[in-house]
Order: C-alpha cells, then sequence, then structure tokens
C-alpha cells in the first residue's frame, strides 16, 4: 500500500486485516468520524508517536467524556447535508491533504456503504485549497476502490479480481487487458462492469468524458 498525506477512519466496519491496521498506526495524520473515533478507542490501536489526530462530525455518535478530552481536536459540524464522511473530506481539502486513503468506509450498513462509495466521484474531481487534486482511495479487508477519470493504466496481477461501476451511465467505458475487454459500452447497470479478471501485470480503464469507480481485489 502506498503512501498517504492522511488516512479517514470512517464508522463503518472496523478495519481487521493486518495492513490497514499498519496503515492506521503509522499514518502521521488522521481525521476520525466522530462514531469512528469512540470505536478507534475501544479497540486499543496505537497511533504514531506525534500523529495529529482530528475528529469531526455532529459529536451525536461520540460520548461526552471523549469531546473534552480531544478539545479543540474535536471539530463539531451540525449541517446535515452531508454525512461525517463528507465533513472529513471537507477537512482534509481544507488542510491541503490531497493523497486521502479512507478506512471504515464500508460494510454494516448497506447505504452508508454506497453513500460513502460514491463520494469518491465527488472529492476525487475536487481540489484542496491550494489547488492540488484530490486523489481518494477506499481500503476494505478485500481491496481497493477509486475513481477514475479519462483514460488510466493500472498495476496488477493475472487472475486479479476486477469490477467497474460507472456513475454516469450516458457515457461509455473501455477497458483493456482484462478477460472480458471493454469497448466503448454504456455500463447502465451497476453489475454489467463487475466481476472481471486482469490477464497480466497491468490493465487500462478509460472512462471518457464520464466518471467511474475501479475495485481491484488484493
Amino acid at each position: 500500500m502506498q503512501h498517504h498525506d492522511v488516512v479517514i477512519l470512517a464508522n463503518g466496519q472496523f478495519p481487521s486485516s493486518c495492513g490497514l491496521l499498519a496503515m492506521l498506526s503509522a499514518t502521521p495524520r488522521l481525521v476520525c468520524c466522530d462514531g469512528a473515533y469512540a470505536r478507534l478507542v475501544d479497540a486499543g490501536v496505537p497511533l504514531a508517536v506525534n500523529a495529529e489526530l482530528y475528529v469531526t462530525g455532529d459529536g451525536d455518535s461520540l460520548p461526552q467524556q471523549l469531546k473534552d478530552e480531544l478539545g479543540s481536536r474535536f471539530i463539531k459540524v451540525d449541517e446535515q447535508d452531508y454525512n461525517d464522511l463528507g465533513k472529513a473530506f471537507r477537512l482534509c481539502c481544507a488542510h491541503n491533504w490531497a493523497d486521502i486513503a479512507i478506512l471504515g468506509a464500508t460494510g454494516l450498513r448497506e447505504d452508508h456503504t454506497l453513500g460513502n462509495i460514491s463520494y469518491l466521484a465527488l472529492y476525487g474531481s475536487k481540489h484542496t485549497a491550494n489547488g492540488t487534486p484530490v486523489k481518494p482511495v477506499i481500503y476494505s479487508d478485500y481491496g481497493v476502490m477509486q475513481p477514475v477519470y479519462g483514460r488510466r493504466q493500472f498495476p496488477s496481477h493475472k487472475g486479479q479480481q476486477i469490477s467497474i461501476f460507472s456513475l454516469t451511465p450516458q457515457h461509455p467505458v473501455s477497458a483493456q487487458g482484462l478477460r472480458y475487454p471493454l469497448q466503448q459500452l454504456l455500463l447502465t447497470q451497476w453489475w454489467m462492469g463487475t466481476l472481471n479478471e486482469a490477464l497480466g501485470d497491468t490493465f487500462v480503464v478509460d472512462a471518457g468524458q464520464g466518471s467511474v469507480i475501479l475495485f481491484t481485489e488484493y
């Protein structure tokens, strides 16, 4: 797993793999959604020495004792137009942290999972306060999800499981280097680009004028 400027810990299924727990413990900056911080404390996961810690959200899932302990590191945002993950994204953008890893975004409630994954497309098209393009990636215990715009090449290994979800079904998608290549295909249903497989050490996805979410198995 590559280095990231910051890790966001969302309040979905708490990460359990050794690799994700190591990322959580090693990150120099951690932004927790409020309920996720309470679970982090309960899990007893150690953080890096001198790691910057912020907790944000409306505070409804955070015990008062933890709020008091956090002090100014708890940033309360009452508005409900965005969920706590959206508030964490905005905090990262304001601090010019562009390369963002998100843990705990999936699992538990399916509506939260779908909403959190869709944030990839929204914030993957945005910039930080200093104009740097945002690069968000969700890591689960099973694989990686990231937004794709235009044409990109990705490293892979033979047999690696790949799924492509279009959030702009009016724009055709192409992909090469997969068992089932896509040639200017309109992915009008979410299942249409799923359950594919890499043939070698790279593959290419071309989202054209649209945007897609790419899932790659570890």
